[in-house]
């Protein structure tokens, strides 16, 4: 679908045919990138004892808080499915979020940790979480629902 349906109003004119990086710049392939609290509370178990599994370490878009589940890679079970949170922001074309070294990489106060990529590659291909798109903008609260439209 051409990029003016998706965004009204924004043609491919209007974006730039390269990215030039500031140093120890960070940049993600999708516009979301969405992971749960399970998978994190799976990996640590994976790995354990050992590496702390924070949600920092991968910049997720939404962080989901699925309770206690701790037996999957959870997002696996969201591909091909619709992600609506809050009141209006539906989130769709999630796909396996292939990780890279840089949830390795050492920041504020998390160190540097090569057990994190190792342990997705081992365990999952080292897919962590899930790239998507905006199927339906709108405001994300702290707290907002989420629900998985099959």
């Amino acid at each position: 679908m051409p990029v003016d349906k998706v965004f009204p109003g924004l043609t491919a004119a209007t974006l730039p045919d390269h990215f030039a990086l500031e140093k120890e710049s960070f940049f993600d392939s999708a516009v979301m990138h969405v992971i749960a609290s399970g998978t994190l509370w799976h990996m640590a178990k994976l790995a354990a004892p050992g590496p702390v599994f924070d949600p920092r370490r991968f910049r997720p878009t939404i962080f989901v808080d699925t309770g206690e589940r701790d037996d999957a890679f959870i997002e696996d079970e969201w591909i091909g499915d619709t992600l609506e949170v809050g009141d209006s922001v539906r989130i769709v074309a999630l796909r396996p979020a292939l990780r890279c070294v840089m949830t390795t990489h050492p920041q504020e106060d998390l160190a540097r940790d090569y057990t994190i990529l190792r342990t997705a590659a081992f365990h999952h291909r080292a897919n962590v979480g899930v790239f998507a798109s905006i199927g339906a903008a709108g405001r994300v609260r702290v707290g907002d629902p989420v629900y998985l439209d099959q």
